[in-house]
């Protein structure tokens, strides 16, 4: 069974973080994970945010690389994988299409989603009785060292 969760900050950048943090975490069991948005400018454009500079190199050919020891894949709506093989995913910003396609694939371990506005993803949430990811004490210091790291 996934497990659905969501980051719910009025600042992009701060949420973005946080996604960052969790599949960090998240990814260390299988020392890999993905990344979605909806397109490769959308990474390009995450990868100016302070501290994401080396998440860039998901933005070149062949949109994959090494980010704090782990192997991340980069997913837009134009490559999409035929499964998550039992990785983590990161969604970050997805128009509501794009996560439906999303959430379609098989295989998740976990799936993150970071909303440009949680009224897009209300009834994914709903649907997928997804758990707002809250800011336990460890979460600022989980944040900063992953960044740091990247």
């Amino acid at each position: 069974m996934v497990e659905y969760y969501y980051v719910s900050a009025h600042d992009h950048e701060v949420a973005a973080r946080k996604g960052i943090a969790w599949l960090v975490r998240e990814a260390r069991a299988t020392t890999s994970g993905w990344v979605a948005v909806p397109h490769v400018s959308n990474m390009e454009a995450i990868g100016r945010y302070r501290g994401f500079t080396t998440l860039k190199q998901l933005a070149k050919p062949p949109y994959q690389g090494s980010v704090n020891g782990l192997f991340l894949s980069l997913i837009t709506q134009e490559k999409l994988p035929y499964s998550y093989q039992d990785r983590p995913v990161l969604v970050i910003f997805p128009p509501t299409d794009y996560l439906d396609a999303l959430h379609s694939i098989p295989d998740a371990s976990k799936m993150l989603v970071v909303p440009w506005s949680r009224k897009e993803v209300q009834q994914w949430i709903d649907e997928n009785d997804a758990t707002i990811l809250n800011d336990p004490p460890e979460w600022n210091k989980m944040t900063k060292t992953a960044m740091r790291r990247s």
